[in-house]
């Protein structure tokens, strides 16, 4: 620093850097960077200024930082990098590409490369993200999608027809590409047999809505074809939810909801499509089906959604009785969703409450959104009705103290609760309902659904972490309920249920056996105990988490993945590489292979693709 600014500058120019973040003091003789990208950034500049000619002999360092964030600085300020691009591409790569999405990286942030070099990059980053794991998947389409699809290459083109590629930025591409011809070969590839359930990519929804006419004809066309499996009905009906109202000739859409060999879903989605003024034939359709029960009361909303006399039409089946009433509480409960704007909502919410007319166990979701938007005094009847309140409606009032403070509102809440005869089932709902509600605003807006924010604790959280605590000692509880109360009581502060959810964690066998499932198909409960037993405690042993690995249950062989990976160390690396290549856990390849990618970075390790089996050299 003294050649650059002078002998007498030298200590008014540290000081400058250590007031302005730039530098920290370690001591009186060192000094340490905060912001480890600084400390990078020169290094690379100086590498630049002094040794760039080993720049190529430095590539192996890719592989783990700080020398990878180094190489790619290098490589964006070196005048001609295209030699050392040229070497990087020739060298032997890992199996997680990390020398070619390098390379990528510098070439989308400007480094001077040749044409040619642009084009093999794309294409092998192509190559790439066809078959990468599903977390590299989306940082290598967001990579192709910035700097690698204008335009669109041919081998481009042909990878986008993979249909697991358009969650991974591939629709956002298509959507630019903005060619009908692009966007038809891809609804092409949609309608092949089988045509998948939940088959809705909301970011494609711009382009195929655009095809108009000519991709709503193609969809009913598919639909016609003979021995349709219930699967394939229902991707043909998330299909057509990428039209919104109004993007289809009315009349093409009137056509298809007066076709009888069309499921009722798909009819209703066509008039849907067609927008207002409703079809009479259609409310004909709908209230037939929903009395029935053979609509969703989900897709009754979202028609209902589209209606201009939706208030009219929605009070009308609330009030008919020969709807079920658990589809009519179901529908109330989409009031939210059907009218977004704040008056409206207010006003229906009014109405459900105060209208006669309205069975008194359907009023009840009003009042529950009155309390959702600040209303004390109906969150204070609610309280007061826990004792006579269907489960559900306890759960959803406890998940609302977030907008409700003052500890002896929730001390009552606890009391009322506590002296209501509860099945397991019940004390486990409002666990869940009380943990919400202690800790978040549960902004409920989708029915018994929304999205959770955090806040600071509610005054009554010690009350509530006292009685779920006690819950733990009753003798009617399984495995899992016990476990999913002590996670909802630790989450609330109990270190005593922390440590019994740790007993209950360590003392996992088999997690496929039967006493661990209790309802719990996906493995959620015992994911979510482990998960904070590992935020509690730290790292469990390893050998219970290979077991956790290896079960059957998705969540839980997550849980196992996760926590093999936070042991950090050259053993656990060596066991995920294990797992990766046997068969019987092929199907979470793509879970072991993130893990593996982010291990070996961190320790510097080289991992080889070897068809379908990786191994690692150091």
């Amino acid at each position: 620093m003294a050649e650059v600014v002078g002998l007498d500058q030298t200590d008014r120019v540290i000081e400058a850097l250590v007031v302005n973040g730039i530098v920290r003091r370690q001591s009186s003789i060192r000094f340490q960077f905060p912001f480890p990208i600084v400390q990078e950034y020169l290094a690379a500049t100086h590498l630049i200024d002094h040794g760039s000619e080993t720049l190529v002999d430095r590539i192996d360092d890719a592989i783990q930082r700080p020398w990878a964030q180094v190489l790619q600085f290098a490589l964006e300020l070196h005048p001609d990098p295209s030699p050392i691009v040229a070497a990087v591409l020739a060298r032997e790569d890992d199996a997680f590409s990390t020398g070619l999405r390098l390379v990528a990286r510098c070439i989308a942030n400007g480094a001077k490369v040749d044409r040619a070099q642009v084009a093999e990059v794309t294409d092998r980053l192509v190559d790439y993200w066809v078959h990468a794991h599903y977390d590299a998947r989306d940082r290598v389409g967001q990579l192709i999608f910035d700097a690698f699809s204008r335009p669109i290459s041919p081998r481009l083109r042909a990878a986008l027809h993979n249909r697991w590629l358009l969650n991974g930025h591939g629709a956002e591409m298509i959507v630019r590409e903005a060619s009908p011809d692009l966007t038809m070969s891809i609804l092409e590839m949609l309608l092949r047999r089988e045509i998948e359930c939940h088959s809705f990519y909301h970011s494609l929804k711009p382009a195929l809505s655009a095809l108009g006419d000519a991709g709503f004809d193609r969809i009913i066309a598919a639909s016609q074809a003979d021995d349709l499996t219930e699967d394939e009905w229902a991707g043909l009906d998330d299909l057509l939810k990428h039209f919104p109202r109004g993007s289809v000739s009315r009349e093409r859409a009137i056509a298809a909801v007066a076709e009888p060999n069309l499921p009722l879903d798909l009819r209703l989605n066509c008039a849907r499509i067609a927008g207002s003024p409703l079809l009479p034939e259609a409310w004909t359709l709908l209230v037939a089906a929903i009395s029935n029960d053979e609509l969703t009361y989900w897709k009754t909303s979202t028609l209902l959604a589209e209606m201009d006399d939706r208030v009219d039409r929605f009070f009308a089946l609330l009030t008919d009785t020969d709807i079920p009433e658990k589809t009519r509480f179901d529908l109330a409960s989409e009031a939210g969703r059907i009218f977004p704007a704040a008056d409206e909502h207010a006003g229906v919410i009014e109405r459900i409450v105060h209208d006669p007319a309205i069975d008194p166990d359907i009023a009840v979701i009003g009042r529950l959104s009155a309390a959702r938007y600040g209303d004390r005094s109906m969150f204070e009847a609610l309280i007061e009705g826990i004792p006579t309140l269907s489960p559900l409606i306890v759960r959803e009032t406890l998940a609302l103290f977030g907008y409700h403070p003052g500890e002896a509102l929730a001390e009552r809440a606890a009391e009322l609760v506590s002296e209501r005869p509860s099945t397991p089932e019940d004390v486990v709902s409002f666990a869940s309902g009380a943990d919400i509600g202690m800790r978040y605003v549960y902004e409920m807006d989708h029915g018994f659904g929304g999205s959770l924010r955090e806040t600071s604790p509610h005054e009554g959280t010690s009350v509530w972490a006292d009685l779920l605590t006690r819950w733990l000692d009753r003798d009617d509880l399984s495995d899992g309920k016990r476990m999913e109360i002590a996670t909802h009581a630790g989450r609330l502060g109990s270190e005593s249920a922390k440590r019994a959810l740790l007993g209950m964690v360590l003392a996992i066998g088999d997690p496929d056996d039967p006493r661990h499932d209790d309802g719990d198909g996906f493995g959620q409960t015992l994911r979510t105990a482990v998960d904070e037993t590992r935020r509690w405690y730290g790292p469990i042993p390893i050998e219970l988490a290979e077991r956790l690995a290896r079960a059957r249950r998705p969540n839980v062989n997550y849980a196992g993945i996760a926590a093999i990976e936070a042991a950090g160390d050259r053993a656990a690396l060596d066991l995920l590489l294990r797992l990766h290549g046997e068969a019987a856990m092929r199907g979470d390849r793509g879970t072991l292979e993130g893990s593996i990618e982010r291990l070996a970075s961190k320790l510097s390790m080289f991992v080889r693709r070897r068809g379908d089996v990786l191994d690692m050299t150091d």
